[in-house]
């Protein structure tokens, strides 16, 4: 789920248990695409975690994703 609240972009995803994830943003897609981390890691647990990506609303629009890292 991604909302806009004022100036900011927020993203809430569901997590495995004991995985650890990146939120990821991008200007474009596409496998070549350069991403950056937005925020620290986090470790599921199940239940839904949400990230800020702070000012991002004020930027051109983006991309996001959740990658696991191992």
């Amino acid at each position: 789920n991604v909302s806009i609240v004022g100036d900011d972009v927020t993203v809430t995803w569901t997590t495995q248990p004991n995985k650890t994830n990146q939120l990821e943003r991008s200007g474009v897609l596409g496998t070549n695409a350069s991403r950056f981390s937005v925020g620290p890691l986090t470790i599921g647990t199940g239940s839904p975690a949400t990230q800020t990506d702070f000012g991002a609303a004020t930027n051109p629009p983006a991309f996001y994703r959740v990658r696991q890292v191992p």
